[in-house]
């Protein structure tokens, strides 16, 4: 488990609005790539469907063992038919 910290900043559009500041703090568990799908292989009733990284273009598959500079994926599974 890694501690992660993230801070966000936001502010309205119009002169009216405030700019609001978000802290977090938390546990999460990292995996390398080889690791990730290790644990996708443990678990045969399921499968990857894709995989995306985090620019936000869900029409645009990415996956990490293609480029492993990649530091965070979203994985989409299914369960196995039959």
């Amino acid at each position: 488990m890694r501690q992660v910290y993230t801070t966000s900043t936001s502010t309205g559009e119009d002169s009216q609005s405030h700019t609001r500041y978000l802290k977090a703090q938390f546990y999460m568990r990292t995996y390398s790539c080889a690791e990730l799908f290790e644990l996708f292989a443990s678990v045969p009733a399921l499968e990857m469907v894709s995989c995306h990284n985090f620019d936000y273009d869900a029409t645009r598959q990415s996956d990490p063992r293609n480029d492993p500079s990649q530091l965070a994926v979203m994985a989409v599974l299914q369960k196995r038919a039959g």
